[in-house]
């Protein structure tokens, strides 16, 4: 069945790709557009936001379909325990700016960086191209 390769697939090659443009728009979108003072950034390499570490993937299948969700799980920065968080995410909170206790009212300009990667996505097709290569890699003929 064709799902016993796309699972797999979609699983490692497709979701790496995914993660690889994630990373790159959060360096792009969250990180060159904003420079911490009241922390400091883990950065993608330190197990922060664009750490593709912290981005977990799960296929789903119902059927004939066989579908992908990536996410973004990153979390609060150990140096800062003594902080209290709120009860959003660290992803939820860049993109949605809110839940930042350091500001008084606990918010800054948000940077919706999943919404950009899927429009990256969109235009550089990395997940298609790794799903292509991936299947033809197990053997099938890919147009």
């Amino acid at each position: 069945m064709i799902k016993n390769y796309i699972t797999p697939a979609l699983e490692n090659e497709v979701s790496d790709a995914i993660k690889d443009t994630e990373s790159d728009v959060i360096e792009r979108e969250v990180y060159s557009v904003f420079k911490p003072i009241y922390y400091d950034r883990r950065g993608s390499t330190g197990g922060g936001l664009g750490s593709t570490d912290n981005m977990y993937a799960e296929s789903f299948v119902n059927g004939n379909t066989v579908s992908l969700s990536v996410e973004n799980q990153t979390p609060p920065n150990d140096n800062y325990k003594h902080r209290k968080f709120s009860q959003y995410s660290v992803a939820e909170s860049v993109e949605t700016g809110k839940g930042y206790d350091y500001f008084p009212n606990g918010e800054m300009e948000s940077r919706p960086f999943t919404q950009k990667t899927i429009e990256e996505l969109k235009r550089n097709k990395q997940h298609i191209k790794a799903l292509k290569k991936s299947l033809e890699r197990r053997g099938l003929k890919i147009k």
